[in-house]
């Protein structure tokens, strides 16, 4: 992280994007080490100063296509193919539990 303002005068911004309580251990959908990005996050916030701070979250509708309850016979966390990409090519996408409606 750089100074309040670079050399040529341009504004700073800091983006935080997707830190949910959901994603720490023991959350709804936790991810190995989801808590560790917080501590470094609050040390650059208190120590920095920036013109825009940003935080992101994502939620899903509940018919959303990434809930394993919209394609029986596949469980959480298991993935399916989508023909998902603009110009028409496959990938795998995973799915979740509904509880990442509520995430927050």
């Amino acid at each position: 992280v750089g100074k309040d303002v670079n050399a040529k005068g341009m504004k700073t911004a800091f983006l935080i994007i997707d830190v949910q309580h959901c994603f720490v251990p023991n959350g709804t959908l936790p991810v190995a080490g989801g808590d560790e990005v917080v501590g470094p996050i609050n040390t650059i916030l208190a120590n920095r100063h920036f013109d825009l701070v940003v935080r992101t979250q994502d939620w899903h509708c509940a018919d959303h296509v990434s809930f394993a309850a919209m394609h029986p016979g596949h469980a959480a966390f298991s993935s399916i193919t989508l023909n998902y990409t603009v110009d028409g090519r496959l990938c795998d996408y995973p799915l979740y539990t509904h509880s990442k409606v509520n995430c927050s």
